[in-house]
């Protein structure tokens, strides 16, 4: 593991052992939201969640296997995956709903491939809409949006050998 993974993994599990104290030593509220977002923390140490427009939170990790939980009603439901493989990315809510996810690897996982992806959900159609690649592969890559709404991505780790970080940045 890189020391950017092991990072991620670690405030991860801060998070989750801070909601457990709470609810055993302080005695607060423990609901199956709660116990869910836990679990999803907890099972999927680079994860990104969104809160959409409309109230659901969209959770992944590499957009092939998403999830939809709606924290009113407690239910979950699977949106179609987006066709390829892209853990560890940044994602951000634009301003005219769709979600946009860009950056990362083909996995997940420390050795896999870094990728050039940028795609967005679309919640009212619940389709996903492949954007123009990124110039260069970023794996957790740092993302900005700009007063004119533009997306500046920067940083993030390179391809092997070594992922070394980048000092670049890409509108």
């Amino acid at each position: 593991m890189t020391p950017a993974s092991s990072a991620s993994l670690l405030l991860n599990l801060e998070g989750v052992l801070t909601a457990l104290l709470a609810w055993f030593l302080f005695k607060e509220n423990f609901d199956t939201r709660i116990a869910l977002g836990m679990a999803l923390i907890a099972t999927d140490g680079s994860g990104s969640g969104n809160l959409l427009p409309s109230g659901e939170v969209f959770f992944c990790h590499d957009t092939e296997e998403p999830i939809m939980f709606d924290p009113v009603s407690g239910m979950k439901w699977y949106p179609p995956d987006s066709g390829t493989a892209q853990g560890c990315h940044i994602v951000t809510l634009n301003t005219d709903g769709g979600m946009f996810l860009t950056g990362g690897s083909m996995g997940g996982n420390p050795l896999d491939p870094v990728v050039k992806i940028a795609k967005t959900y679309w919640r009212n159609t619940n389709a996903w809409v492949r954007n123009a690649d990124m110039k260069t592969g970023r794996w957790y890559p740092g993302l900005v949006r700009l007063p004119d709404e533009r997306l500046l991505v920067l940083g993030g780790e390179l391809n092997d050998p070594g992922y070394g970080r980048t000092n670049g940045c890409e509108i």
